[in-house]
């Protein structure tokens, strides 16, 4: 049965937990249509012409735990209980995506690139639940070296996926794009050290090379390329 968490305080970023692991892990965000994919994909071109040990992964991720239970929902093929629920179930999934995927890459001296993570949880989740409480059940988790935020706006997003998509899912509508961009402003105001944010609306080759711009200032990552 899920429970409602009582947050009586702001969660303050230095109560999360940095990576403790020598590999450098990375995070590409935004709202559905962003493009925040897309630049994953430029990404991994670059690191493949260095030759880099990466890997890409991705949150809901569907090999670990109810991953595919929740991409059914995401799908509308399956009812969603309720919002609570649903963002447990993502916490959940996200748990065994550390434990069998992420942390054996980090621990290994590895580089891990997803597409989401926990601020994917916060944003999405501000829809139904207070976002403090989202993110004290991701306060356990390790925070990613670095974050991107790809910041395009919730009518533009809804625009391209209408254009490329044949329908959309459960999150994919403007209204409720609209809050989620809202409270991925807001957390990147608050966790300014780990959140960089990005002009989607740009070309995606000026979009590439400030990210890339970004983490080869990075120490961990100019450690593990010849960046």
């Amino acid at each position: 049965m899920s429970q409602c968490l009582v947050v009586k305080k702001e969660i303050s970023p230095s109560e999360f937990k940095v990576n403790p692991f020598p590999g450098v892990f990375i995070d590409i965000e935004g709202l559905d249509g962003s493009g925040q994919s897309t630049q994953i994909q430029l990404l991994r071109k670059t690191l493949d012409l260095k030759e880099t040990n990466y890997l890409l992964t991705k949150e809901p991720n569907e090999g670990c735990y109810l991953g595919k239970e929740i991409r059914q929902i995401l799908k509308k093929e399956k009812e969603m209980e309720n919002p609570l629920r649903l963002q447990e179930m993502f916490v959940d999934n996200r748990r065994d995506h550390l434990k069998k995927i992420i942390t054996p890459q980090l621990k290994n001296n590895g580089m891990v690139i997803t597409d989401r993570y926990l601020w994917s949880t916060v944003a999405y989740g501000s829809l139904g639940i207070d976002p403090q409480q989202t993110l004290k059940m991701n306060q356990d988790f390790i925070l990613p070296d670095m974050t991107f935020f790809i910041k395009t706006s919730p009518k533009e997003c809804i625009r391209r996926m209408n254009a490329s998509r044949p329908s959309l899912e459960y999150f994919e509508e403007l209204d409720k794009l609209k809050k989620v961009y809202k409270t991925y402003l807001n957390l990147s105001k608050r966790f300014k050290d780990n959140i960089m944010v990005i002009n989607g609306e740009d070309k995606e080759e000026k979009i590439a090379a400030k990210i890339l711009n970004f983490l080869s200032h990075h120490p961990k990552f100019r450690r593990l390329t010849s960046f």
